[in-house]
């Protein structure tokens, strides 16, 4: 099973809308840092079809740092989670 690179995804880009690689890449950054931004400020992303995206706050806890045997306290921390549309998910269990 292998990977889509942003390579890839610039090579398609380029061909589809006939720009160059380089502009597609910048595309694809452009893209990319508003999502990350967004993200970064509480804004969710919704694209329909494929699914949507949002942080959510984690609670600290308490963890075992397994090579001293002692508990550490993990921080509280925000993360990003993916939601897959239906549509998306039923096309992936085909």
């Amino acid at each position: 099973m292998g990977k889509i690179t942003k390579r890839d995804l610039a090579k398609t880009l380029a061909k589809s809308i006939g720009c160059s690689m380089p502009e597609a890449i910048n595309g694809i950054d452009a893209i990319l840092d508003e999502i990350k931004n967004g993200l970064a400020n509480g804004v969710g992303l919704e694209i329909r079809g494929f699914g949507s995206m949002r942080c959510v706050d984690r609670k600290a806890k308490t963890g075992q740092d397994i090579n001293k045997g002692t508990c550490v306290i993990i921080p509280a921390c925000k993360k990003p989670v993916f939601k897959p549309s239906e549509d998306f998910t039923a096309m992936c269990n085909k």
